[in-house]
């Protein structure tokens, strides 16, 4: 059973470490989704994060490989046969993201489980854009 009081605590750590750096070198949040995305993973550091763009000054994108709604809808449908996620839209997609990142969360899911070829655009971003060049295999 998920531990709400704990989880409440965690995300005000999360919002104070922020707000720590914020003022001077957080001002874009990024966020790749994908198919089958873990809810928690995007919404639990976005509560803390919208309470901390109150003080401060805070820009969100949403990447995805296309600008198409993204789904969190489970990779299998349910046995039980109901339709129930949340869908997002994006603001960026990987063949024009956001240039000023100064963080990028990636979550994880079902989805981030999935085949390696349907990730692999999302792949070939993040080592672009954020691994250094001698370290890429």
């Amino acid at each position: 059973m998920v531990n709400l009081s704990k989880l409440l605590q965690i995300s005000t750590y999360v919002a104070l470490a922020l707000a720590e750096w914020t003022a001077a070198d957080i001002k874009h949040i990024g966020y790749i989704i994908f198919p089958g995305v873990e809810i928690l993973d995007i919404m639990g550091p976005l509560s803390p994060l919208n309470l901390l763009s109150n003080s401060a000054s805070l820009n969100l994108s949403i990447i995805s490989a296309t600008t198409d709604p993204v789904t969190s809808a489970q990779l299998k449908p349910p046995a039980t046969g109901s339709v129930f996620y949340q869908t997002f839209i994006p603001s960026h997609s990987l063949a024009d993201p956001p240039k000023d990142l100064d963080v990028l969360i990636v979550p994880g899911g079902p989805g981030a489980r999935a085949n390696v070829s349907d990730l692999q655009p999302y792949y070939d971003y993040i080592a672009a854009e954020y691994v250094p060049a001698q370290c890429r295999v």
